[in-house]
């Protein structure tokens, strides 16, 4: 059984959470690609900023790699790290300091010098001289810094000294500064294949041959069990599926010229990965558009290589906090109506909303620009975004898949990519000096926009109002289907509200359905079941931790804004915390209430 991950929310972590996907892999041909990469993982996670893209043609320009038809996963290893051990490299590394125990690492502070150790799967250790690194001083001028040469060797040297060297680690690359030199590190060969990406370690060299700063994630691992793989004609048909995603719309050709083969780790300080898995990577270069012009651009896709479920172990423990709810035997599974957007439609909303703008077409839709207000309709999903873009900073805006929005920032702002999520920090932006003086104000406005422009249906129901620090309200609708609550972000409508003048933003999707057929529905305790053993989301944070369900119940799964779904389908979802060396998380879970659907594949 196919399960779909909600998502997590951190309660209590690390000040800042970072997630790095790192690769190493067994190269097939030709060159890198100019201008960097866009990456995104086939089938299952897209990463970088870009277009999701299904080209109209794909052009294998490179040789496919020989691969075995198994292939073992590696486990990692949970580190057992102690005051002791703490102490003692601080010692090594000619600290004085007291050793403070903090909930997920180790603090030694000596003056100048900081260093904190992990507990987590990662065994992060970072060690810095706070008072030059990223600090102006005369000592790390350019005529002080070691060759590459001299940085290797003092680096080896310092590794060794004070037992932060690997034994599965070599030297990767030498990168220059005006004030550091940095050696970098990537692990030696196993299983015949490239190095197992993903581990990370780096030293940072200064004048005169101080050490200013070392950054080193390096897990142990161990065998775990041997997994088939697919072929790489396989992997090729999956990247055909899946697609690609780059910085342009409408690719018409993409072109692979290399398809390398090895080892990924994700390294996500939320998510403690405990695995690591074959993966095939292909890389060329896509052409397509960008503002109606045709241009190139290089794209990097991963497509998982193991022809069985990721194995991720349970948890060390499961607390029910709660009764599991009576079922019927069967529910109705629906089909949803493919959206009919049409430059009609969109020009009439826009007049609805008072936006005198012309309707642009793009490749998801249409688009309307007045001023600083902003409407575009989604062609996959029907979603409907209207916003005040406010400062006129936002360009190129289009649907993200969490169900929000993502735009390109003009430079002066400091920042490349600005993503809008609908739920924090909220909708647009509030202009005005006078809010609603009470969520009953901004109800009651929300309402009569939402009835004189079209946009409330029937089927709506208020889910709560939210209040944004720029002091407008955030007013949300939900659906129900047969009474059972549809969660998924498919099927929300949000809007910002700052008076009686000023909407500040809405977003809408909500699909159209129609009855297509009953189908057997499993038992709560089932569920349950699968729960524990397909690995939940839960258990991947926190694999040896406590995760206590605090909420199961019944609802219809539906995709956020921009993605494309033919059904509607039951799920069981599971709320509740899980608690382990990582911390303290949130996590929602959806468990298919359905096993058998005519071919239907879940998420469909």
């Amino acid at each position: 059984m196919k399960k779909i991950i909600a998502g997590l929310v951190a309660i209590a972590l690390v000040a800042v959470s970072i997630g790095v996907a790192a690769y190493a892999f067994a190269n097939t041909s030709t060159s890198e690609p100019e201008g960097g990469s866009s990456y995104s993982i086939g089938g299952v996670k897209g990463m970088g900023e870009g277009y999701h893209n299904m080209p109209e043609e794909y052009v294998l320009n490179t040789t496919l790699p020989s691969v075995p038809a198994k292939l073992m996963v590696y486990r990692v290893v949970e580190p057992n790290v102690t005051r002791e051990e703490v102490a003692s490299l601080a010692e090594r590394l000619g600290m004085d300091g007291s050793v403070k125990e903090e909930s997920y690492r180790f603090v030694v502070t000596d003056g100048q010098y900081d260093l904190h150790v992990g507990k987590s799967v990662h065994n992060h250790i970072y060690y810095e001289d706070t008072s030059r690194w990223r600090k102006r001083n005369d000592k790390d001028e350019p005529e002080n810094l070691p060759s590459d040469e001299e940085a290797i060797a003092i680096v080896m040297e310092f590794l060794n000294d004070t037992g932060l060297m690997p034994e599965d680690a070599v030297p990767h690359k030498v990168e220059h500064s005006t004030s550091k030199v940095m050696v970098s590190f990537a692990t030696d060969e196993t299983n015949n294949l490239p190095a197992i990406a993903g581990f990370r370690m780096s030293v940072e060299v200064g004048g005169n041959g101080n050490i200013i700063r070392v950054t080193k994630d390096w897990s142990e691992y161990e065998p775990y069990k041997e997994s088939s793989v697919i072929t790489p004609e396989e992997a090729f048909e999956e990247l055909n599926k899946s697609g690609i995603t780059t910085g342009l719309r409408n690719v018409t050709t993409a072109t692979i010229n290399e398809v390398c083969f090895g080892y990924h780790y994700y390294t996500d300080y939320e998510k403690e990965q405990r695995f690591l898995k074959p993966i095939y990577k292909f890389k060329g270069v896509a052409k397509g558009k960008i503002d109606g012009h045709t241009e190139t651009k290089p794209f990097s896709t991963l497509i998982y290589a193991l022809s069985d479920d990721y194995p991720i172990p349970p948890a060390k423990k499961y607390v029910l906090n709660t009764t599991l709810p009576s079922v019927p035997d069967k529910l109705m599974v629906y089909k949803t109506a493919e959206p009919k957007v049409s430059k009609a439609d969109v020009a009439s909303l826009a007049e609805q909303v008072g936006l005198n703008g012309s309707i642009k077409e793009v490749s998801d839709g249409f688009m309307v620009t007045y001023g600083q207000y902003y409407l575009k309709v989604n062609n996959i999903s029907g979603s409907i975004l209207y916003t005040d873009i406010g400062n006129g900073e936002c360009q190129n805006i289009r649907f993200s898949t969490g169900g929000g929005i993502t735009c390109d920032v003009s430079p002066r702002s400091g920042h490349e990519v600005l993503t809008m999520l609908f739920l924090t920090p909220g909708l647009g932006t509030c202009h005005s000096t006078s809010h609603p003086s009470s969520d009953d104000e901004a109800i009651e406005i929300t309402r009569e926009f939402l009835d004189d422009t079209g946009l409330m249906p029937e089927d709506a129901i208020l889910n709560g109002v939210e209040h944004s620090k720029n002091g407008g309200m955030n007013v949300w609708f939900r659906r129900e289907i047969n009474g059972l609550p549809v969660t998924g972000d498919g099927s929300e409508i949000g809007v910002g509200v700052c008076d009686y003048q000023n909407i500040a933003g809405v977003f809408k999707v909500w699909k159209e359905y129609e009855s297509h057929e009953e189908f057997s529905i499993i038992t709560p305790e089932v569920a349950l079941e699968e729960f524990k053993t397909d690995g939940e989301d839960a258990g991947r944070v926190n694999a040896r931790g406590v995760v206590t369900i605090n909420n199961v119940y019944l609802g219809y799964y539906s995709k956020p804004a921009g993605e494309e779904q033919a059904y509607l389908q039951p799920v069981y979802v599971f709320e509740g915390v899980t608690k382990g060396s990582g911390g303290t998380m949130r996590f929602e879970q959806y468990i298919p209430a359905i096993t058998e659907l005519g071919g239907i594949e879940f998420g469909e």
